[in-house]
Order: structure tokens, then C-alpha cells, then sequence
């Protein structure tokens, strides 16, 4: 019998709490496994409690593996890190759980490219490009390679999408440009010797497509070559490239099946074919390897992005001697959720396990008014009122209920805004699950409407965008006229631009926005883009003219160093001088995700250390079923249960067709049965209530595509109650927003006053802060006068004394005093009887009409609050010696660069110094594999080769060439090779060891990254850390606190285990004057150490950032790039 076993006294942690089925899945060791874990049925624990077998010691009945032998291999960032989490939690010997290789399938292809590149010619550390450079490799291929001559007239931007496309799904599908080009050669044969077996139509298709297809597979070679000799990388070589290095080196491929026996895989059914094809080379059929795959093909949804919906299938084909263990029991959701979710995957047409079916947990209490309920509304519009009086009528039988325990799952996001929209108009709170980028925020648009300005002071749409917003807040009729005006002087002969015309030709403000748009061109005249971009947000005030509540206002200041940073972290990519003119046209260059400033690469293959992003707020919780995965919620809504836009969502359209079958072997996705999966996705998240929700129709006869119908009419042993949609508006009071007077209406209706009132109240200050900025951005000005002054300074008490009247409303009681009747509050008598606001004496000039005005606003109401920019970190914080070092520094500083992200501008002395570091890894990787081979060590000018092409394919034209500097490179270098001894064994080049950092309870990853390990003559272990800037005393006479070394010595410590490395050396070589600086580990005071991290560690978790401004050795200014945060 199924259930949950009780651990015996004394049982190891990695049996507990498991039922029997989990448990034949954390036990099995003989071969391949694959594990169906249905939704709610496990899945995480099971994966944790095998990694925890695995790792276990023999004597306690685990399998005593290396945790290092141990491969975990996660689909995201951070389900890697909730295992580790967990792992640690389970295991209790310490740094077991930290050495066990948790991470996802790119993290592990890009330690294989680091480690084996010399296979592939390429550095240890390729760049990442971006779309920009990807679109002006394939433009440079297609032009000089004279590809798709036949069929210019569409345009050069054409084909390199279809390049892109085409490129993208080889490497998804693990087809290589020599599959493609074979498949070309075959297709051109069986034309050429008419074995096609194709009718005229077909034929004609045939030899037209031919063509385009040829120069594709020709632009995909070309690209592949193009980008080994620059020594770039695009994110799918980290799964394409280890493919190639395992293929052609039978030395890496040994090494890694030799250091990973045991490997487990999360969420295998979202895995495309070169991920699986990965994995075979890693873990070959027939090989008696320990592979254990998790999933539930049912939950296979990401076709788009290239996932294999046959995965399983796949796995069961090529390691045909797994057992399969399926996780049936769902401890999630109610019996009838369970029903209904089988009975709607239960049609799909191809299944791993075709009879695959969740069981609902035997043990679970029934809850009250738990099951599925089915709902009629006439129109999908009104979808949102019902939702919220649904929600409504809940909270008033259970008030205890929070607001997040409820989820509206829709199939787009374009329907997301729809009922969020109106459930807001109703006065629920609500939170859309999906990435806000920094591009939405309209402080970037205006940011990016100046630099357009720069490039272009005749783009007119810039300058009426940033004419009719803030502080200029010109009337768009009169933005307009000024531009007709300018087009019609152009007809004229005038061929002054428009952003030069308006100086002379406009009112005040129009002439203010021409005077900053002159500044900021001599500005940049001889900046590069990024000290342009910071001077834009400096002069134009876009972070602060608008006078935002402190929540939006910190966002701003967010965004805008988003977008700071992307621009600086590209600045090496643009073409030279690297201006703003240079960065403009980059940019448009850029694919439409990238253009909304979130910087991709890295960052998605590893975990950087940056923050999650706040709490969920309590809140009703609006998403897709795409990101819903993972995710359960109390209730959950499904809306659009009716084909067409809804599930299924039947016009696709605009989805790219997949590749051939005859070049990919593999059949396209069935698109209907991955809508069904969706579809099951979305139910299976709620735990106690699943309310489905579909446009009423006449014909109820059954259609297999229509789940709504099937569910509650058509569907065997089923009974689903049907609702109507206006009931449970009339039994709320609630409408429909379309069907309500204004916002008034919506109180009318039946909303609580409160609601209403608090969004009326946040507009109505920010409109108030608007008339403050524009204020104050006036008086801003050399000629202004006395009489200006004081005007301005009467609309700014005005708006302060608006202002404190709304703040006053805004911490008023929950349930304030009736608002007077309207048609009194115009009248004296209906004035004196409002509570008086205290904000000004009774005979102030301004006392009647600020009376009047909280009149107004006690009509419609009060709430919210704010949030400060400069927010506690939450634990766990990633560190690292540099990040708790630059805390000690400036905690300010700190903030901007690894909260907000925004990192100083790089010179050229950290430039070369990044050279120096990349050169000698790569240099002392090629000596130790030249040792271990037997053969003759590199000499020195093959370390001073490797400087030069290094600096060749690194550097831009945003930093001078300065000979000298490559003679200082080259001279560090000498030194460096100097200074190591022949007879001191390598161990190992810039390692990364992370280890659990404790303090206060709680285990903080740390990262140490370690330029070299050595091991001496003398046995003894020794740490070099290389230095290449002044050789000071603190660097040739390390003090016994040197946090640096210290953190090394933790780390080793953790790497090393039980070993005693007390008589280790840590040293700084100075490579600017050949100086060492020694100490040994024994001397290191490890607790004066430890005090100042958790000095550090404290500080960020209490929200503790002052800044440093005034200390130049401390501070490096980056705290005050974006203005006083407060």
C-alpha cells in the first residue's frame, strides 16, 4: 500500500518521509531510471533524497560516492540553487552538498568549453556575443559571400532572420553545418537522378526551396567558422560546442565520464535533442551508468523554445535497458481537481505512459468548498468582474484568507492586462507574474528619446514625446503646431534641425528642452555612450523631474542603471570612438528582447549573486500557464476555457514551422496535444478550488477540442457544477467595467468606497507631483524673475499643502467618516462642517479652498504606501572577496554595483590587467597539459602570444591602443613566468570553491576564485593571487588580517577536507616589479577575518548603505552617478 513511511529510529535522512514508490526512485542502482513524476507528487524531494543517497556514507547505506562524481543538472538558475539549499539541509557533513555539481545543463557545457577549448582552438574564455554582433556577422557573411543573390529584392534583414532562425534550430536539434550541408548534397542527388518521388507542384516547390535552403546551410558553416577564429560564442555553444569537443577528443570525453558517475536530471521533458545529445556523450547506453531522469512528459510545454516533446520516448529508445518509476500519488490537489485534470489529459494523442494517471492523496482532509465548479458568461470581457466577485464573495465567508491564495492562469499575456485591468477596477490587489523589463518604464523611454535627439535633433517624435511629458508638460496641440511650423520653414529652405529651430521659435519650455538638447550634443561630441547616457539622466532630470512616490521613483532609479549598465557593459562591442552615434545604431541592431536592456549571457548560465526581487506582496496573482509551472495556489481561475484565443489556443500562425524531419529525424510537435498539456498545467496548480470559466454557447454538442463542454457535459463519472456569470456578479453587487459609470459607478455598484479611493488618491498625487516638478524645473533657470520666483513658490506650497491633506486621508481610518453630500460641498456651510485638516491655520488665505478640495477627496478616498530604494538584502546573499571587500569600502557604492548592477566604466589599466589574468590561465592550462603529456612546456613567447590575440579579439576602440601599455602587459607577463618555479606542480588555474558561509545561523554561498593552486617542491600547498597594478606594502607584506588571503585559506580549507594545510603559503605576486608578498596560512588570523565578513553580511541584511562619497581611496563614485538616493 501507497503512503508516506515513517522512518525508523535511526534511518538514514534520505529515506525519510518517502513513499514507497519515491522510494524504489531514491533507491534504484542498477542502470538507467526514468521517473514519471506527475504534478504534486514530489518530484523535488525525490531528486534530493537520491543526491542525499548518493553522497551518503557506505556505513549509513548510501552509495559513498564523491560528491564531485555527482551531476545534478537543473532546467533553471534557481531550482539548482533550491537544491543545493535543500542538500545542505539533508547532508550533514560539511561542504558535502557544495561540492556535489548542482547546476543547469549550460553552467556544465561552459565548464567543459573552459577546460577542453585547446580541442576547439578557441581561449578558455570566449565571449558571449549578442544579437547585435550575431546580426552583423551574418550581414558581413551574407554580403561578402554574395548568399541569397537570387532573391535580394527581399532585402539583405531578411535573411538574416531566417539565419537566425535556421541557426538557432540546428543547434536546438544538435544538426551541425556538416549534417546540413550532407542534407543538401542528398537532396540535390535525388533531383538530379529523379528518385524525389514528388509531383510537378511538389517538384517545382522543391527546386525553388533548394536554393535558399543551400545558402542557409553555407551561412550557417560560414558562421560557425567565423566565430571560432574571433573566439565568440553564442548561449546554445555551450551545449553545442562541449558536443563537438566530446565528439573529436577522446582524452576530454574520457576525463569527464571517468570524474562523473552518478547524474541525475530535473525537468527532462522541457530537455531539446542537443541537450539529450549531450547527455549520451556523457552517459553512454550500455556502460552500466548511474542516470536517473525526472519529469512528467504530460507537462511538457516549451515546444517554442525547442524543447522535445518525445524526450522520454527519446531516453527509453537509446538507453533501452532503464526502468521507468512513476510517481502517481498527488499531494497537492483535491480528488476532483485530480479527476478532471486526468480526464483532460487522458485524450492526448502521444504519451510516454499512455495509461499514466494522478491519484489523489488517501490521507488528505476534504476542505471546505474544495472541488471544480464551471462558469457561464456571456461575454470573455466581463471574465474579470466575475473572477473578482467570486474572490470577493470568498474573502466575506473566510476573511482569513489572504489575497495571494488566489491565481487567475490565463493562455497569453495579452489577456493578462484584460482581467487584471478589471479586477483592479474593483479594488482587488493584484500582481502580474511576468518580467517587467527596464524598458517599460517611462523615465528609459524619455532617456532613450534624448540620445535619439543627439543622433538626430530632426526626429520629431522624440521631441514631442518629450515635449508634452514632464517637466515640460507642453500641450500637445501646441507640440504639434510647433512641428508643422518647422516642416513648413523646411519646405521653405530652412535646413536647420528641429531641435535647433525650437530655440527661436518656441515658448519658454519648448526653448529649455532645445537649450539641454545643445548641451547634451557638445557633451557628447567627445564622450563615449556611456558618459553620454549618464549625463542625459544628469541634465534632462528623467530620475527624479517627475516627482514619483518613493515605490516608483526607486524602480526609475532601477531602470535607468539597467539601461546605464547594459550601455557600459557594450561599450567594448561598438564601433569606434564608441559614441553615442556608435551605440544608437548597435542598439537598433539588437533583437527586440534585447533592446529592452536586460543583459543575457552569463547571467543565465550561472547564478551572479544579483537579488531575486522582492516579496510577493499579498496579492491575487494573475500569470500564464506557461509560467506556471512549479507554482500551487489555494484557488485557481481559468478563464477563455473555450478554443480560439483561450485553451486551446487554436491560431498559430505566427509560429515559426519547424525543421524538416528528413534533416532533424524527428516529427514537429503536435500542437494540439501540447495545448492540452497547458491546459493541465493550469489545473493542476490549484490545491482546493479550480474554477473554469468559458463564453456561454448555444451548441452543446461535444467537440473534442472544446474542454469546457467535455469537462462539465460529455466526460464520463464527471459531475462539474455550471455557474452563471451574472449570479455571482449580483450576488457581490459587482459589474462589469464596461458596463459601470466611471469609477463612481463602481462604488454605486457595490465596491467598498475604499477601493475606489485609493486609486483616485495615488493619481491625484501623482498629478501633484507632476505640477511640483514642472515648478520647480522652471524656477531652475539664470533669467528667472522675482515675480517668477514667487510665483513658483505659491504653486509649491500649494501642491505641499494638497499633498499633506492626501497623506492624511492616506492613514485615515479604514473606515473614515461619511463624506458629505456633494451638492454641499461647494457651499460654505457644507465647508465649515468637514473636519478641519490641520495643515493650515483657520485664517490662512488658502484655509477655505484646501478645506474644499479634502471635500472632494474624502468623496472618493485614501490608502497606500511606499518603499525606500535602498532595501535590506534577503538571505541567502552570494559572496565573494571582492563583494564583501567593496561592501567594507562603500556599503553605497556596493548597492549600485551588485544590487542595482551598475559597475564602473573600465580604463585601460583594468583592461590589460583582464588581458594579463586570461593570458596566464590559458597559458598555465596549455603547461600542465603539456606536463601530463610528457611534452616540452610552452617557453615564455607563447605566453606572450596568447597576450597578443587576446588583446586582439578583446579590444575596442573606446580605449586608446597605448603602446606602452601593451610594452607593460608584455613586461608583467616576463615577470610572471619568472617568477614560477619549474618544480612546482600546477594543481590548478583560476579555480572557483565554493563553500557554506555561517554566520548568525544561516549559510551564505560564498565563491572564492583562486588565480592558481600550487603544490611545492616541499609538499606544502601554496595560493597565488596575481596583482598587476602598484606593487604597495600592504601587496609585499600581506598583514595576518588580509581579508583576501584569509577567504583563500577558508576556501581551501573546504576544498581540502580533513587535510591539514596549516603550512601552505598564500602569495601576491606583484607582476609590476616581479615582488612576492608571503605569508603563511598558519599566520592568517581567520577570526579577525570572519568579523569583518559578517560585519558585511550584517550590514546588507539590515539594509545598512551609507555611502563613502567624501573617502576617495574608498569610495569610487559610483554612488553618486544617479543623483541623492536619500
Amino acid at each position: 500500500m501507497l503512503g508516506m513511511i515513517e522512518a525508523a529510529a535511526g534511518a538514514p535522512r534520505f529515506l525519510r518521509g518517502l513513499n514507497d514508490d519515491q522510494r524504489r526512485a531514491v533507491l534504484h542502482d542498477d542502470g538507467p531510471v526514468a521517473v514519471l513524476a506527475g504534478p504534486g507528487s514530489g518530484k523535488t524531494r525525490v531528486i534530493t533524497h537520491r543526491v542525499g543517497r548518493l553522497v551518503a556514507p557506505v556505513e549509513e547505506g548510501g552509495a559513498g560516492a564523491a560528491p564531485e562524481s555527482v551531476l545534478a543538472l537543473a532546467f533553471t538558475i534557481k531550482s539548482a540553487e533550491e537544491l543545493r539549499s535543500r542538500l545542505r539541509e539533508m547532508v550533514e557533513a560539511p561542504g558535502v552538498a557544495d561540492a556535489v555539481r548542482a547546476g543547469t545543463i549550460h553552467a556544465f557545457g561552459r565548464r567543459i568549453v573552459r577546460r577542453f577549448a585547446d580541442v576547439l582552438g578557441m581561449p578558455p574564455e570566449p565571449e558571449i556575443i549578442d544579437s547585435a554582433q550575431r546580426r552583423r556577422l551574418l550581414r558581413e557573411i551574407i554580403v561578402d559571400g554574395k548568399l541569397f543573390a537570387d532573391q535580394r529584392a527581399l532585402g539583405v534583414d531578411a535573411f538574416i532572420a531566417l539565419g537566425v532562425d535556421f541557426i538557432a534550430k540546428c543547434r536546438n536539434d544538435a544538426v551541425d553545418a556538416r549534417r546540413c550541408a550532407a542534407w543538401i548534397e542528398e537532396r540535390r542527388r535525388v533531383l538530379d537522378d529523379g528518385t524525389h518521388g514528388l509531383d510537378d507542384e511538389a517538384l517545382a516547390a522543391e527546386r525553388a526551396q533548394l536554393p535558399v535552403d543551400a545558402d542557409l546551410a553555407e551561412l550557417y558553416a560560414r558562421f560557425e567558422r567565423a566565430c571560432v577564429r574571433r573566439g565568440w560564442i553564442t548561449l546554445d555553444d555551450y551545449i553545442t560546442l562541449p558536443i563537438r569537443i566530446l565528439r573529436e577528443s577522446e582524452r576530454a570525453r574520457a576525463i569527464m565520464r571517468d570524474e562523473i558517475r552518478h547524474i541525475v536530471v530535473d525537468e527532462f521533458q522541457d530537455w531539446n535533442p542537443a541537450q539529450i545529445e549531450l547527455l549520451k556523450l556523457i552517459a553512454p547506453a550500455g556502460a552500466g551508468v548511474d542516470l536517473c531522469v525526472v519529469g512528467d512528459d504530460d507537462q511538457s510545454i516549451y515546444a517554442f523554445r525547442g524543447a522535445d516533446d518525445r524526450a522520454f520516448q527519446r531516453f527509453s529508445a537509446h538507453w533501452s535497458e532503464h526502468v521507468t518509476v512513476t510517481l502517481a500519488r498527488n499531494y497537492r490537489s483535491a480528488p476532483a481537481i485530480i479527476a478532471a485534470a486526468n480526464a483532460v489529459i487522458g485524450r492526448a494523442g502521444d504519451r510516454f505512459a499512455p495509461d499514466k494517471a494522478i491519484e489523489a492523496d488517501p490521507d488528505r482532509a476534504p476542505a471546505p468548498g474544495e472541488g471544480v465548479e464551471g462558469v457561464d458568461i456571456a461575454n470573455d470581457n466581463h471574465a474579470g468582474a466575475v473572477i473578482a466577485a467570486s474572490i470577493l464573495d470568498d474573502r466575506r465567508a473566510n476573511p482569513e484568507r489572504p489575497w495571494s491564495s488566489y491565481a487567475v492562469i490565463v493562455r497569453t499575456n495579452a489577456y493578462l492586462d484584460s482581467v487584471g485591468a478589471e479586477l483592479e477596477v474593483h479594488g482587488l490587489p493584484v500582481v502580474r507574474r511576468r518580467i517587467l523589463t527596464p524598458l517599460d518604464d517611462q523615465g528609459v523611454q524619455d532617456a532613450l528619446a534624448w540620445m535619439r535627439l543627439i543622433v538626430d535633433p530632426d526626429d520629431a517624435p522624440s521631441i514631442k514625446r518629450l515635449l508634452v511629458r514632464r517637466p515640460f508638460i507642453t500641450p500637445i496641440d501646441d507640440a504639434t503646431a510647433w512641428i508643422n511650423a518647422h516642416r513648413a520653414a523646411r519646405a521653405d529652405g530652412d535646413r536647420t534641425p528641429l531641435g535647433v529651430w525650437l530655440l527661436s521659435h518656441t515658448d519658454d519650455r519648448a526653448r529649455r528642452l532645445a537649450e539641454i538638447l545643445r548641451d547634451l550634443r557638445i557633451s557628447a561630441a567627445t564622450s563615449t555612450a556611456d558618459a553620454v547616457a549618464l549625463e542625459v539622466i544628469r541634465l534632462s532630470g528623467v530620475a527624479h523631474t517627475e516627482t514619483l512616490p518613493r515605490e516608483e521613483r526607486a524602480s526609475r532609479i532601477v531602470h535607468l542603471a539597467a539601461m546605464l549598465r547594459f550601455i557600459r557593459s557594450r561599450i567594448s562591442r561598438l564601433d569606434a570612438p564608441a559614441d553615442i552615434a556608435a551605440f544608437w545604431s548597435y542598439y537598433n541592431d539588437l533583437d527586440d528582447d534585447e533592446r529592452q536592456f536586460r543583459v543575457r549571457g552569463e547571467e543565465q548560465v550561472d547564478h551572479d549573486g544579483g537579488e531575486d526581487g522582492e516579496d510577493r506582496p499579498d496579492a491575487v496573482t494573475l500569470l500564464t500557464a506557461h509560467s506556471a509551472k512549479g507554482l500551487q495556489f489555494d484557488t485557481v481561475y481559468v478563464p477563455r476555457v473555450r478554443p480560439g484565443h483561450g485553451y486551446p489556443k487554436s491560431n498559430r500562425a505566427d509560429d515559426a514551422p519547424p525543421l524538416p524531419e528528413s534533416l532533424t529525424g524527428r516529427a514537429p510537435p503536435n500542437h494540439d496535444d501540447e495545448e492540452r498539456r497547458l491546459f493541465y498545467v493550469a489545473c493542476t496548480r490549484a490545491q482546493r478550488r479550480l474554477v473554469l470559466l468559458a463564453k456561454s454557447k448555444k451548441n452543446t454538442k461535444e467537440q473534442e477540442n472544446d474542454y469546457f463542454l467535455t469537462l462539465t457535459r460529455h466526460e464520463p463519472g464527471l459531475t462539474i457544477p455550471v455557474h452563471d456569470g451574472q449570479d455571482i456578479l449580483a450576488r457581490a453587487g459587482l459589474a462589469p467595467a464596461d458596463e459601470m459609470e466611471g469609477e463612481a459607478g463602481a462604488a454605486a455598484q457595490g465596491s467598498p468606497v475604499g477601493r475606489v479611493r485609493r486609486a483616485w488618491i495615488d493619481r491625484e498625487a501623482a498629478r501633484i507631483r507632476a505640477e511640483a516638478g514642472a515648478a520647480l524645473f522652471d524656477a531652475d533657470r539664470a533669467d528667472i524673475t522675482q515675480e517668477g520666483a514667487e510665483a513658483v513658490a505659491q504653486t509649491l506650497r500649494w501642491c505641499a499643502l494638497r499633498l499633506a491633506t492626501l497623506a492624511r486621508l492616506r492613514t485615515a481610518d479604514s473606515s473614515p467618516p461619511e463624506a458629505p453630500d456633494p451638492s454641499e460641498s461647494t457651499n460654505a456651510a457644507g465647508v465649515a462642517r468637514l473636519p478641519a485638516s490641520g495643515v493650515v491655520p483657520a485664517d490662512d488665505p488658502l484655509a477655505a479652498d484646501l478645506r474644499a478640495y479634502e471635500a472632494t477627496a474624502r468623496a472618493v478616498g485614501a490608502g497606500g504606501d511606499a518603499h525606500e530604494l535602498l532595501r535590506p538584502m534577503k538571505p541567502p546573499i552570494y559572496l565573494s572577496y571582492t563583494k564583501v571587500s567593496d561592501y567594507l569600502r562603500c556599503p553605497r557604492c556596493f548597492y549600485f554595483k551588485y544590487v542595482l548592477r551598475l559597475d564602473e566604466p573600465k580604463t585601460a589599466q583594468l583592461f590589460t590587467g583582464h588581458i594579463a589574468h586570461q593570458a596566464l590561465e590559458q597559458y598555465y592550462n596549455e603547461v600542465r597539459n603539456a606536463e601530463s603529456d610528457g611534452a616540452p612546456v610552452p617557453p615564455v613567447e607563447r605566453l606572450l602570444a596568447i597576450a597578443d590575440a587576446t588583446l586582439e579579439r578583446e579590444w575596442s576602440g573606446h580605449i586608446e591602443r597605448d603602446e606602452t601599455k601593451i610594452e607593460q602587459l608584455h613586461a608583467q607577463l616576463r615577470n610572471a613566468h619568472a617568477m614560477h618555479e619549474p618544480d612546482a606542480l600546477i594543481l590548478d588555474v583560476e579555480r572557483s570553491v565554493r563553500f557554506a558561509y555561517r554566520c548568525d545561523g544561516v549559510d551564505h554561498p560564498f565563491i572564492a576564485k583562486i588565480d592558481r593552486i600550487d603544490q611545492l617542491a616541499d609538499g606544502r600547498m601554496r595560493i597565488v593571487d596575481y596583482k598587476t597594478g602598484h606593487a604597495t606594502k600592504k601587496l609585499t607584506e600581506p598583514p595576518r588580517s588580509d581579508l583576501q588571503m584569509c577567504i583563500y585559506a577558508l576556501a581551501l580549507r573546504h576544498e581540502r577536507g580533513d587535510e591539514d594545510v596549516s603550512d601552505g603559503l598564500a602569495e601576491y605576486w606583484a607582476l609590476s616589479t616581479g615582488e612576492r608578498g608571503v605569508i603563511s596560512f598558519a599566520d592568517l588570523d581567520l577570526e579577525k577575518a570572519r568579523a569583518e565578513i559578517d560585519k558585511a553580511i550584517r550590514g546588507m541584511l539590515a539594509g545598512e548603505f551609507p555611502s563613502n562619497a567624501g573617502n576617495s581611496y574608498n569610495c569610487r563614485g559610483l554612488c553618486t552617478s544617479l543623483g541623492d538616493l536619500g
